[in-house]
């Protein structure tokens, strides 16, 4: 019995030497009742406590007659934290991405409207008449207004990335949808009382 298979069943090669099955699993009546009449599996994970297993179960015959099982178990919990790093790390990368993506962009959105804000100050500057410099500092007005939602824009963005924690979990996408009504309200509520 490999070491992963004594630390799961809880006894050792030498106890158990010789045993049939629920002897040998006596231990682990979930585990005897989970694979009654199974032959064969491959790659089965079984969580336990702070542990992850991945059980191989091969036939053994004798003259074409089942004469028993070949169990293997491995430890994988090592492997399962590694790869739940690399989703989380991925993840990050994808989000800086983003990030990077939505300065770039609003960067170029603010230098457009400042270059919008500068000409116009200086045509309203140079207006020949009170019409005309009436119009410049019209689109003036529209174009602060434009940065004002960007800026706001940004900082909901900025709320929300400090705000957010990754974490992996098990869901229903109707349990998640359940809540997300209520998620929204909260946001709603929280940019309103600003």
């Amino acid at each position: 019995m490999n070491p992963a298979a004594e630390r799961y069943i809880g006894a050792s090669s030498s106890d158990l030497v010789g045993k049939v099955s629920q002897e040998a699993f006596a231990a682990r009546p979930d585990l005897i009742e989970r694979f009654r009449g199974v032959s064969e599996l491959h790659h089965v994970e079984v969580t336990d406590k702070d542990r992850v297993f991945d059980f191989d179960m091969s036939p053994i015959l004798n003259q074409g007659e089942h004469a028993g099982n070949v169990l293997v178990i491995r430890d994988i919990t090592e492997r399962r934290i590694a790869e739940e790093r690399a989703l989380v790390l991925r993840l990050e990368k994808e989000r800086i991405h983003l990030l990077a993506g939505v300065i770039r962009d609003t960067s170029n959105e603010l230098r457009a409207t400042l270059t919008m804000i500068s000409s116009s100050v200086y045509a309203a500057q140079n207006a020949a008449s009170p019409q005309q410099r009436k119009e410049k500092l019209a689109q003036i007005e529209v174009s602060t207004s434009h940065m004002t939602q960007i800026i706001d824009t940004l900082q909901l963005l900025a709320d929300l990335d400090v705000r957010t924690t990754l974490s992996l979990s098990e869901f229903t996408v109707r349990d998640w949808l359940e809540t997300l009504p209520n998620a929204v309200r909260e946001l709603i509520d929280r940019r309103s009382h600003r």
